[in-house]
């Protein structure tokens, strides 16, 4: 689907780029964010810098080689994972995301495309987003998807009483009551109309301020989509797997065992290779992830921390991958406390800081230095930049067998 509406922002990013006041992956991650398709922004990109600038097909390339059917056992600490909503471990999606889905995928490059959403459009101040959700697909119990489904999960996530994190995600969603919990932290609730059904597959979100990052957010551990009957047949997602995704639970005992089976019925995302994922837990021990690989009682290891890294690569056979994870350190101070509320101190602060250094230190070098960006914050039709500090964002290794 193409959308007919171009945000008037593009083409500023467009010059921004041009004069080099804005790096490619800024460029990418912003005018993507702002509704422009990877492809579109890809080709942009390639015609304003003069040469060819590709994304990352490593998935797909992997995927090309692959043999269909099989069964890949991997180790993996087996968390409950009942509701979605409320994850707080990313152990729990890993499982998950193979069942429910995302309106949105992020990928390596940074850049967000569509999954469940098929495109979405902002408005020119940014406070308006409509996401055209896909048609067709279905979920596992054969009812279809559709705005209710969307509606009904922006409504539960925004309710206190679910105790969801998306609450922190979607504030400007929110509004304040006058009350306070048993904390005495003020409690908030979605606005009036802040969720909207314009049809059977498109739904408008309505914020009380501008964001940027709204299509972003929509693709944190928490934010997976389940079936608007969800709290109706049980609120608990494994005891009852209904999904969009290409995989069904069979089998799933906390801190032993979790199995994927492939569903039977044709996935809308096209061909599944695996017949069956094993996530198998092995307790706390590094050792005995590193001697279930070793064995070939799995295939692969969720992550390994930097006191085994080592002993993993002098396993034989055993191949040591490196992704940079999402996971990035920031510098935070509490800007309304002394001395953090002299901009003097909180400058010094950063300019002390070695990020290079500190990834070298702290993770052997696995990672990507953060260097000072700027995080594009729209006002009216334009983009202002704010400049924004990072540490290291740390790598994580897995191995594979």
């Amino acid at each position: 689907m193409k959308n007919a509406y171009i945000h008037p922002a593009i083409d500023e990013l467009k010059a921004d780029l041009a004069k080099g006041k804005l790096t490619r992956r800024e460029f990418l991650r912003t005018t993507t964010l702002l509704g422009l398709s990877a492809t579109a922004a890809y080709g942009l990109a390639s015609k304003i810098l003069g040469k060819d600038v590709l994304p990352d097909f490593v998935s797909s390339a992997m995927a090309a080689g692959q043999k269909k059917g099989g069964v890949l056992k991997f180790g993996m600490v087996v968390q409950e994972m009942a509701d979605p909503a409320t994850y707080s471990w990313t152990q729990k999606s890993v499982v998950a995301r193979h069942i429910i889905e995302y309106l949105v995928e992020t990928g390596p490059d940074n850049i967000t495309r569509p999954n469940l959403a098929t495109s979405w459009e902002a408005s020119d101040d940014l406070k308006t987003w409509t996401f055209h959700l896909r048609k067709g697909v279905k979920w596992s119990n054969g009812d279809d998807f559709n705005a209710d489904d969307v509606v009904f999960n922006f409504t539960r996530w925004l309710d206190p009483k679910t105790g969801s994190s998306n609450l922190g995600l979607f504030d400007a969603m929110l509004k304040e009551t006058g009350e306070k919990d048993k904390k005495g932290n003020p409690i908030k609730r979605m606005i009036k109309g802040a969720v909207e059904k314009v049809d059977a597959h498109t739904v408008r979100l309505n914020l009380k301020s501008p964001v940027l990052s709204i299509p972003e957010n929509l693709y944190n551990y928490p934010t997976a989509i389940v079936h608007r009957n969800f709290e109706k047949e049980g609120g608990d997602l494994s005891k009852n797997p209904v999904g969009t995704g290409p995989y069904t639970l069979a089998q799933f005992r906390v801190g032993e065992l979790a199995v994927l089976k492939k569903r039977k019925e044709p996935y809308w995302g096209g061909e599944v290779f695996l017949d069956e994922i094993r996530f198998v837990d092995l307790g706390k021990d590094a050792g005995a992830y590193l001697a279930a690989i070793a064995s070939a009682q799995v295939d692969g290891i969720y992550e390994l921390d930097l006191t085994t890294l080592e002993a993993a690569k002098n396993i034989p056979g055993i191949k040591v991958i490196s992704i940079p994870s999402t996971q990035t350190g920031v510098i935070r101070m509490k800007v309304n406390k002394k001395p953090f509320d002299d901009i003097r101190v909180r400058k010094a602060v950063q300019k002390c800081c070695d990020a290079k250094r500190m990834l070298d230190i702290a993770h052997r070098g696995l990672g990507i230095v953060g260097v000072p960006s700027t995080l594009p914050c729209p006002r009216s039709s334009r983009i202002s930049k704010a400049p924004r500090n990072y540490w290291p964002r740390p790598a994580t290794p897995m191995a594979l067998k």
